[in-house]
């Protein structure tokens, strides 16, 4: 079974039961892994790559009416059910709840991510002030079932200032690549309500390597919009894009050359090879620091 065969399978099976949910205002599917939905329609080098990552890292924004705890079990529960229905047994099958700004997940044998993104509408609400250039990204998916998230709390556009300042802003990823941590939010439980809180996860080499790919591709992907608020989620169409954009910036190959990395690290056994981190964080750390000084001036 192909990764795309093996996909479709699990939306068939995840939209039979979460349409059961009484109180489930949307289920929108996002992030990397929907590419496999249309993989003929992308980069001839993507698609090759595609085809051939180990981790299927599927990102699931679901938003209820009101969050409790018998909501969020059940909800959990669903997953199970469905690695139990439509995903072969010698294939690992992982579960994460924490929110951004990257997956935790060790790269040895084929296996399946499920990334719950759990929110009811405060909530998310809530997050879109805090990080406006995810949901900005998510909104341009059409939901599998109920309300679109562009409906429930639209991003009309992205600022400087979101670029610099938010979960996902320029600084925030300095800092993180500087003291080698990330800092996930996690649900928690406060008072009659949820909300998530702010967590500090300390970075090995392989998960260390990916944050400093994803944030080169990152903020070139979220300084394109200042241009045209549009999300592209071809990784080498953003490198394109960017180097045609901002020919004048001395390192713009970088995120182009980026893209290529992190999908060669989606193929193969992860190696660290000290040096070369070292390499691609003082690359990285050039380019971001250009980046922000560009928004400053």
């Amino acid at each position: 079974m192909s990764n795309k065969e093996l996909l479709c399978t699990i939306l068939t099976h995840l939209t039979k039961e979460f349409q059961k949910l009484e109180y489930l205002l949307s289920l929108t599917f996002v992030g990397s892994g929907k590419r496999l939905v249309n993989i003929e329609e992308y980069d001839n080098l993507l698609y090759q790559m595609i085809q051939h990552w180990k981790v299927l890292d599927l990102d699931f924004v679901i938003i209820v009416d009101r969050l409790n705890n018998l909501k969020i079990k059940e909800i959990n529960s669903l997953f199970k059910k469905i690695r139990q229905c439509a995903i072969p047994s010698n294939i690992k099958v992982t579960y994460e709840k924490r929110v951004g700004p990257i997956k935790l997940v060790t790269q040895r044998d084929p296996q399946i991510m499920f990334h719950r993104l759990l929110f009811d509408e405060r909530l998310y609400r809530e997050y879109c002030q805090i990080n406006k250039l995810t949901p900005f990204n998510w909104q341009f998916h059409a939901p599998i079932l109920g309300r679109s998230l562009r409906e429930i709390c639209e991003i009309k556009g992205i600022t400087k200032k979101d670029l610099l300042e938010s979960r996902s802003g320029i600084k925030h990823f300095i800092n993180m690549i500087e003291t080698r941590t990330i800092n996930p939010l996690l649900l928690r439980k406060s008072g009659p309500q949820y909300k998530y809180v702010t967590t500090s996860v300390n970075l090995g080499e392989q998960h260390y390597t990916k944050l400093i790919l994803d944030s080169v591709i990152r903020c070139a992907g979220n300084l394109l919009k200042l241009h045209k608020p549009v999300y592209i989620e071809d990784e080498f169409k953003v490198g394109r894009l960017f180097q045609q954009t901002f020919g004048e910036t001395k390192l713009k190959e970088l995120p182009l050359l980026f893209a290529y990395y992190k999908n060669l690290m989606n193929c193969t056994p992860f190696k660290p090879i000290p040096d070369f981190i070292d390499f691609l964080r003082k690359q990285s750390l050039m380019f971001l620091r250009e980046i922000r000084r560009y928004l400053e001036n």
